[in-house]
């Protein structure tokens, strides 16, 4: 139809009748700020509004499938007009793009009848795009606040296999709820449900019972003043190492706001679709000439109560904003559109937030005849954008949050008290790097770097964390001594939210923890692990002062025996004098650790060269060896020191305290109480004492291990009496020393198998050189502590003795004075015992050089002791050993034991201890080790010269 787009006239007399009828109609819709459109009986247009023509088109004369809407828009259009003219009533909502660009609608239409006929039908389309984009503003506020709940969960909790609660964490007091009660309790008697009769908690049950995970169970509650709560719970199996299943382990978070969010937006929802939106229209003077039945609803008024009065003085309340009521009136009053947020209340004094959308009534081209006004209840919205300023409010953690491009656009008030020297920054808008320069500028954050650079690399690396938020919480230092825990996340919209929590009390007790950890608990000094760290951080030290120094391992001498003799109250008390001593000395830098038992270390920095080193080491030993009292003994200590330096002897913390170890060890070797300084040759030592070890396994297994015996003579008749065994060994040609083999040998706990081979070869050589003789004599055997340690040892020796068919009475076992003080004294005592009883004798070694006291003779059932030749090697010649000698004679003849004397190696030597009453004597004189036992005498005096046998 060939019509002019801007024309509403009639186009036939059907078309003027139906405008007779709606005249006054069209005045109104005409002045609507929504599509609105009359037809004829015949579903044609008659009437479009200044809307209807701008959004679709001229139309009228056409019927909707004529009129440019598409094949099936059109028709569907045509088909709902002559539904009306068939007498219903239709309400439909859509979305769709016009010129105007996306536009939502609520559509209502609805026949127009003169005396009882259907003349045709009007159609309105009010626009609730506005109303959309408000529920879609709603919506985004809701996500904001889940997102916000989702960083900081109300409260954990675990259960047992039987889904009771043993253990409830969170802020029982703020929620509203009794956790103590909880404890004991299935979570469907925590909430009053019956899971034989609820559905919800027989799924709940089910879940459970089948051990699954708990995801996004939500459920209602009551709070313990009878306010209604309701809870989300998250929850997995936990499960022991064998696969056991312990219960449930979860997060609970109140959801209550959400839930009843979403119960209003499901009854905003309702609303929109069953009604249209207030509206209002006015006069110049701003007198209300007409109200829809959705104005009556909201406002409490009729239409006729309304009518002639001005909206503002019957709705606007006290709170009502000023200043928007003043940019209403100057809108209406210049004929201008405005569109305001207000607060009105309803004739039942109810507040309500309007968001009113006011156009005037015009012409094109004339003065406003009045104004419409659509009002969209928005109440909603505003009381949930409050709700989310006071849910963050009231949250402990700091909280806030930056759009798309990192501007500030929420916080809470913690957020500015936990960063206050940034505060002056902290406002809507600030981008979050400028608040973070001016916090580092301020010193807002503990240790930013010291340079500039560095303070840069810091920020830098800081802005990429907050952009990029990993998966697990980052933990922050402010200069205050707070520590945060930072956790933050991008949202779907791309706004970055976070929540920083105050960790302090938590890194506080952390660090207390890893100070017991690394400190020794007796001395309070560090620990090993300590020392080690340390001692990287030396190597990789930043000045070269710090990558140079002396490293010293520290060890107290026959520490055991002090224990063993004073106490280890007294041992303990040596340790922390020790230790306080090391205090003093050492200067601010120097590391001080106790590594464990009696040894301690030095970490010493600055000490570039040998003769710094020796000085330090004088001092410490000058110092440690200082007289105490222990109990009521005064006692000077002995200590043996290591000392190494670095990186000169070593570029890695093992090569170091290896290098201190063995500088330590030759400390002991050459007879403890002083320092030695690590040299390459000390590490060879120790190569070829690893060497030697190896080799004596080998040796041990290939039966090479061969003796030698030494004839002792009985002062009685000058005859042999018995043979001391002395071990051999043959290695790479060369013999090795037994003080060196043996003492390898127990420090690789060989002791006993070396002991064995020593006895079963010594066995076998003396019964085959024995033969038919009627007193061949004792055969004298050196024990180790480990084998008196052994419980099956006397076994083994009895074992023996048969197999080479030796009387009992035959052997001798030699131990030293320094055996019977070992920790393990009981054990040992035993043995000796169970030897006694089988006949053997015990002689005690190097009788007069130890630590045992008398005490020892009496608690062990020893025979014989043997006289060192320390003390014989000058009797002739000094009182003092000769007095010595005759008093262990006289001892031991009073307690029933007999006596030897070791190194005779002179006539005049042998005439003295036999005229003090020795018994038995032994030593290069009577004669030198052999390969076979001989009991020939071949005196090297010629006084003594000839050979005597027994």
């Amino acid at each position: 139809m060939d019509r002019d787009d801007s024309s509403s006239e009639p186009a036939s007399a059907q078309e003027t009748g139906i405008l007779e009828s709606t005249r006054g109609l069209t005045a109104v819709l005409d002045c609507l700020p929504h599509s609105a459109w009359i037809f004829d009986r015949s579903g044609r247009y008659v009437f479009q509004n200044r809307i209807d023509r701008e959004t679709h088109g001229s139309a009228v004369g056409l019927l909707p499938s004529e009129a440019g809407l598409g094949p099936e828009e059109g028709q569907a259009w045509t088909e709902m007009h002559l539904r009306v003219i068939g007498g219903e009533r239709v309400h439909y909502s859509r979305e769709m793009e016009t010129s105007r660009g996306r536009v939502v609608s609520e559509t209502s239409i609805e026949p127009v009848m003169a005396d009882g006929v259907i003349l045709g039908g009007v159609g309105v389309s009010v626009d609730q795009t506005s109303r959309t984009d408000a529920v879609r503003r709603l919506n985004e506020a809701h996500q904001r606040l889940a997102e916000f709940v989702a960083v900081s969960s109300d409260w954990v909790w675990e259960t047992d296999e039987e889904h009771r609660f043993t253990s409830v964490m969170g802020d029982g007091e703020r929620l509203g709820l009794d956790f103590a009660r909880w404890i004991g309790r299935t979570r469907w008697e925590v909430a009053n449900g019956d899971p034989g009769t609820d559905p919800l908690w027989k799924d709940y049950a089910e879940t459970v019972a089948r051990q699954l995970p708990i995801v996004n169970f939500i459920f209602p509650g009551v709070r313990t003043n009878g306010d209604p709560i309701w809870v989300e719970v998250n929850g997995r199996p936990r499960r022991s190492p064998d696969g056991r299943f312990l219960g449930y382990r979860g997060v609970t978070r109140d959801v209550t706001r959400r839930e009843t969010m979403a119960e209003q937006l499901r009854r905003s929802d309702i609303v929109i679709r069953a009604t249209n939106n207030a509206v209002v229209v006015c006069d110049r003077a701003g007198r209300v000439r007409w109200v829809n039945t959705a104005f009556e609803r909201l406002t409490g008024y009729s239409e006729a109560e309304v009518l002639g009065q001005k909206p503002g003085a019957l709705l606007q309340c006290p709170e009502t904003d000023p200043e928007t009521v003043r940019e209403m009136g100057a809108a209406i009053a210049e004929g201008r559109p405005v569109r305001v947020q207000v607060l009105n209340q309803s004739r039942t004094g109810r507040r309500y937030w309007l968001d009113l959308d006011i156009r005037p009534i015009r012409e094109e081209g004339a003065e406003p005849e009045g104004f419409v006004g659509v009002q969209t209840d928005v109440t909603e919205l505003v009381e949930a954008r409050a709700l989310l300023h006071d849910v963050i409010e009231t949250i402990p953690d700091a909280i806030a949050a930056f759009d798309a491009e990192d501007r500030l656009i929420l916080f809470n008030r913690s957020y500015r008290d936990y960063y206050a020297l940034s505060a002056k920054l902290i406002r809507e808008g600030t981008p979050f790097e400028d608040i973070l320069r001016h916090g580092v500028a301020a010193g807002q954050y503990m240790d930013p770097g010291a340079t500039e650079e560095q303070r840069e690399a810091w920020i830098l690396n800081r802005i990429e964390i907050h952009r990029n938020p990993p998966s697990e919480p980052s933990i922050q230092l402010l200069s205050d001594g707070r520590w945060l825990q930072v956790s933050e996340r991008r949202s779907t919209s791309g706004a970055i939210v976070g929540a920083r929590t105050d960790i302090t009390a938590l890194k506080q007790a952390e660090l207390a923890i890893r100070h017991t950890a690394e400190t020794d608990g007796l001395t309070q000094l560090a620990n090993r692990s300590v020392m080690t760290r340390e001692l990287d951080k030396a190597l990789q030290g930043k000045r070269t002062r710090d990558r140079v120094g002396a490293f010293v391992i520290i060890d107290l001498d026959h520490f055991k025996s002090i224990n063993d003799t004073l106490g280890h109250d007294a041992g303990d008390a040596l340790l922390r004098v020790v230790a306080q001593r090391l205090r003093r000395l050492l200067r601010r830098g120097d590391v001080v650790a106790r590594l464990g038992g009696d040894e301690f270390a030095v970490l010493l920095t600055g000490l570039a060269n040998e003769l710094a080193a020796e000085r330090m080491a004088e001092k410490l030993h000058k110092a440690l060896t200082a007289r105490t009292r222990l109990g009521d003994r005064m006692m000077r200590p002995g200590i043996s020191m290591g000392v190494t330096l670095f990186p000169a002897d070593g570029d890695t913390p093992t090569d170091i305290i290896k290098n201190a170890d063995i500088a330590l060890y030759q400390s002991k070797a050459q007879g403890r109480n002083g320092w030695t300084l690590f040299n390459p040759q000390l590490r060879r030592r120790l190569e070829r004492r690893h060497e030697l070890g190896d080799a004596l396994r080998r040796a041990i297994s290939a039966e090479e291990i061969d003796v030698a015996f030494q004839p002792q003579l009985g002062f009685g008749d000058r005859r042999i009496v018995g043979f001391e065994v002395l071990a051999r060994w043959q290695h790479a040609g060369q013999t090795i020393s037994p003080l060196e083999f043996i003492g390898i040998a127990e420090d690789l706990g060989l002791g006993g198998v070396l002991g064995r081979a020593i006895m079963e070869r010594a066995f076998a050589t003396f019964s085959e050189a024995a033969g038919e003789r009627s007193a061949p004599g004792q055969l004298a055997i050196n024990l180790a502590t480990s084998q008196l340690k052994d419980p099956h040892f006397p076994d083994y020796v009895a074992e023996a003795l048969a197999r080479y068919a030796l009387d009992p009475r035959q052997l001798e076992f030699e131990v030293t004075e320094t055996v019977l003080l070992d920790r393990s004294a009981e054990r040992i005592a035993e043995t000796l015992t169970a030897l006694r009883r089988l006949g053997i004798s015990l002689a005690l070694d190097d009788f007069g050089t130890g630590y045992a006291s008398l005490t020892h003779l009496k608690r062990f059932p020893v025979s014989r002791l043997k006289i060192d030749q320390s003390f014989v090697r000058n009797i002739g010649q000094s009182e003092d050993d000769a007095a010595i000698v005759r008093a262990i004679i006289g001892l031991a003849h009073s307690l029933g034991m007999t006596t030897v004397a070791e190194g005779v190696e002179t006539q005049a030597q042998l005439l003295y201890l036999e005229q003090l009453g020795c018994d038995i004597a032994q030593g290069f004189f009577i004669g030198r080790p052999a390969r076979l036992p001989s009991w020939w005498v071949a005196p090297r005096e010629p006084a003594e010269s000839g050979n005597h046998s027994i």
